[in-house]
């Protein structure tokens, strides 16, 4: 069994001063070993410096001057210096290896780039222009219309700027579309202003322009709360609009064809029936349509013509007479009977889609008696004789 306070050795150069654990969280090395030595007392890490550009060494003899070129990496003191904003500034401190000198580089969060404090000097770039790039800021050759405008190429630029008449047209065209831009801006702000000067009045007349229709709107989402829930609807439904009146009035609802031709089957079967057998039936079916015709023909003369539409009037006239009379004689005449198969099914009750129903019990005919030959009959009859029993 372990005793108390065993494992955890505490050595005598820290016992009294550190506890267990803290001693030893103190024997324990950094994780980044001896970069990290100078980290808890001078907050100074040891890091691996690329250098941003190329300085000139300010340590070495002006005869002799050394220049570091871009892309040379040191072995640097990093530290924190200070802060923009919310963003740390750090400084990196290295050795020159040539001469020994310290040359200490800072970072610049405002301008994002690397600033050179002291040992060196960065190296000036002269531009194509002949201007110097200074410390901290960029060319203008790098920043070609950055943000406004077509992107355009060095060699473009250099032509624009060789052509002064290309210089003067487009000053002239920014000038005309500035002053378009300005007078649309201007139109929609009387514009703005002749509508909203008065708040209150264009409020009170939006609601009286509401309050009109709302009853009736009302009801129509009324109407069509109902007809979504008969039908069981889940979409909104539109206004009604005379286009959809239209279309709806142009559809037919028909039958289907067989229907359609049983029906007509049976109506020239009915008007067939309908007719007498003997002679023709046109004094005997409408006498009273002949009296109307014939005085009305004695009343006009002869001379006289009928219009279009009182003919087409009098079609219509006889033709309803004709039909009324052959269906009442159908109707009352006990001579007339339904034949077929046709007219039984379409004089019974109307057949329903998907209703099935008995079909009524048909009696297999009754087989034929058979029919002996002739011969044989005979020659029975002639060979026996039927004697009477005693």
């Amino acid at each position: 069994m372990q005793g108390f306070n065993m494992g955890r050795y505490v050595p005598p150069e820290h016992e009294g001063v550190l506890s267990a654990n803290q001693a030893s969280r103190h024997a324990k090395p950094h994780a980044l070993g001896a970069r990290a030595r100078k980290l808890k007392t001078e907050g100074i890490l040891t890091v691996r410096f690329e250098m941003p550009f190329a300085v000139w060494c300010g340590h070495c003899q002006p005869q002799h001057s050394q220049l570091i070129g871009q892309g040379v990496r040191f072995n640097a003191e990093k530290r924190k210096i200070g802060n923009y904003y919310s963003s740390p500034v750090f400084a990196f401190r290295m050795r020159h290896v040539v001469c020994g000198g310290w040359i200490e580089i800072q970072t610049d969060p405002k301008n994002t780039a690397y600033v050179v404090v002291s040992g060196g000097q960065r190296r000036t770039e002269a531009s194509a222009d002949g201007d110097a790039a200074g410390d901290g800021q960029a060319t203008n050759d790098s920043l070609v219309n950055l943000g406004a405008g077509p992107l355009v190429t060095p060699a473009e630029r250099d032509a624009q700027r060789a052509s002064a008449f290309a210089n003067l047209e487009k000053t002239i065209q920014d000038r005309a579309a500035l002053e378009r831009a300005t007078e649309r801006i201007e139109e929609m702000e009387e514009a703005s202003s002749r509508h909203w000067d008065d708040p209150y009045a264009r409020n009170q007349a939006l609601r009286r322009s509401f309050r009109v229709g709302r009853k009736a709107r009302e009801r129509t989402a009324a109407a069509d709360e109902a007809l979504q829930k008969r039908l069981g609807l889940g979409i909104d439904l539109l206004p009604e609009s005379e286009e959809d009146v239209r279309r709806a009035r142009l559809v037919e609802f028909g039958t289907r064809p067989e229907d359609e031709r049983e029906r007509s089957q049976g109506r020239d079967e009915g008007r067939v029936l309908a007719k007498p057998l003997f002679g023709d039936d046109s004094k005997s079916r409408a006498p009273s349509v002949e009296k109307s015709t014939s005085s009305t023909r004695a009343s006009s003369g002869k001379s006289a013509k009928r219009l279009k539409s009182q003919v087409a009037a009098s079609k219509v006239k006889q033709s309803l007479v004709s039909e009324i009379f052959d269906n009442t004689r159908l109707a009352s005449d006990p001579f007339l009977e339904p034949r077929g198969k046709d007219v039984s099914r379409s004089a019974s009750a109307p057949l329903i889609p998907g209703l099935k129903r008995k079909r009524g019990l048909v009696e297999p005919p009754s087989p034929a008696p058979a029919v002996q030959p002739a011969e044989k009959a005979v020659a029975v009859s002639s060979i026996l004789v039927d004697y009477d029993s005693e």
